[in-house]
């Protein structure tokens, strides 16, 4: 006979069968590109971190350089803000399903809600600054615009359809708003068990490994390039440039054969690779970071950080803003 188990009995075989969770540690640096500093330009990187029950949420982002992204600076922040909280979301959603099949199930959904957060969050901001003014009414319809950016727009060709048309001029003024803010993205979720990460444009998710391999988790671009993908496109355009990896983890005693034993997981903006000549030199540097911070103590060591993150922004032909995270979970 098969007796009922209780659920105070299942929660504490579980709790013995899982090994307790370690505590993730995350450095986060940005500091101002040399160029800049020299311009009097403002840094347009911008990152943010969040912790979960189980590790720890980051995000950066690259505002775009050019003179047309007027709110570039901006847009970095809302883009990390908007990765942040969608994927907060889901890590709630998430519970005790298997994470790879959940988060690969999921990739199209988390795209889709990333791009509207950001486009439905540049509006408010762009009508929050001083001289921009709309009324209530209309920037609801706006919004309500935003919501229906996944839906095929109706040719207009002729006629007098006034309702299409409107709905076509509020679609072109959130693009140029959009475009205002322009900037790459990057997060990753970080757990003890996986890491799940993605991207729009440039910079770089890295993963050293115990065993000395870096992996770059999403595909790198071309060192010094001057092109990337941006988070103001339109949104049933910005899904398909998403990129999504995940990678799983040796924890505890678990280590399946597909697993990995991560020593540290960055995420870096492309100001960073690209003040190295090469991509050994610049992995070398952050195996060599991390080390010095689980030697020293982020407290010791992170005065010496920023200062070479300073040197390496200076010695650059770019001099570019420069963020730099680094999560790894404590021995």
């Amino acid at each position: 006979m098969r007796f009922p188990i209780s659920l105070n009995v299942r929660n504490a075989i579980r709790k013995r069968m899982d090994p307790p969770m370690a505590e993730c540690n995350v450095t986060a640096l940005r500091v101002q590109g040399y160029y800049k500093k020299q311009n009097e330009l403002p840094c347009e990187d911008a990152f943010k971190l969040k912790a979960f029950s189980k590790g720890q949420l980051l995000a950066a982002a690259d505002g775009h350089g050019d003179p047309k992204c007027l709110y570039a600076e901006r847009g970095s922040r809302i883009a990390c803000e908007a990765a942040v909280e969608v994927l907060s979301r889901f890590v709630l959603d998430m519970r005790r399903r298997s994470p790879s099949e959940y988060w690969n199930e999921k990739r199209t959904d988390i795209a889709c809600a990333i791009a509207l957060a950001f486009r439905h969050a540049v509006v408010d901001d762009y009508f929050s600054l001083p001289g921009q003014s709309c009324s209530e009414e209309e920037l609801l319809a706006l919004h309500a615009q935003i919501d229906k950016s996944f839906e095929q727009e109706k040719l207009i060709v002729g006629g007098n359809n006034t309702a299409a048309a409107l709905a076509h001029e509020r679609r072109r003024t959130v693009s140029k708003i959009a475009l205002l803010y322009g900037t790459t993205l990057r997060a990753s979720v970080l757990s003890e068990r996986y890491v799940f990460s993605l991207a729009v444009g440039d910079g770089d998710t890295v993963a050293l490994l115990e065993s000395g391999e870096r992996i770059w988790l999403i595909p790198k671009d071309e060192a010094f390039s001057t092109r990337t993908e941006s988070m103001c496109e339109e949104p049933a355009d910005l899904v398909g440039k998403f990129y999504f990896s995940f990678l799983p983890l040796a924890y505890g005693k678990r280590k399946a054969a597909d697993s990995y034993a991560l020593d540290a997981l960055v995420l870096s903006t492309d100001g960073l690779r690209n003040s190295f000549y090469s991509d050994g030199g610049y992995t070398d540097f952050l195996a060599d970071v991390t080390e010095k911070l689980r030697e020293k103590g982020e407290k010791t060591y992170a005065r010496s950080l920023r200062r070479r993150l300073e040197t390496l922004t200076r010695d650059s032909c770019y001099g570019d803003d420069i963020t730099l995270l680094i999560g790894s979970f404590k021995k």
